[in-house]
């Protein structure tokens, strides 16, 4: 198996993985809150395991996607999430592009 990272010593209770990434419990905090928003960042779990796993900004890329789900999960500000999604979109443009994702996100930016 590829891009299976295991840290030894940390706490990996309700941890899960989709594709390369680990996705902790805010997955989960969303997926209560708003299934229709947690297909989206299933869809970007995909997409950006198959498009960017091997380019020489995954590790960032990765830790934006962690980033913009923990500000979700978290119910963070409008602001926060934006910035944190137009970070991720810059690194990685065509997550843009996958249908149904952008609505779910963007509408959190006005959502307080």
């Amino acid at each position: 198996m590829k891009g299976i990272n295991i840290r030894v010593g940390r706490d990996l209770s309700g941890t899960i993985v989709v594709g390369d990434y680990i996705v902790r419990d805010s997955y989960n905090s969303i997926e209560q809150r708003n299934t229709d928003l947690a297909h989206a960042i299933q869809n970007i779990s995909e997409h950006l395991s198959s498009n960017y796993s091997q380019c020489v900004e995954a590790e960032e890329i990765k830790d934006n996607f962690q980033e913009l789900q923990e500000k979700i999960a978290n119910d963070e500000s409008p602001s926060r999430i934006k910035r944190v999604w137009r970070s991720l979109t810059e690194l990685a443009p065509t997550v843009s592009s996958i249908a149904g994702v952008v609505p779910a996100i963007t509408a959190l930016f006005d959502s307080k």
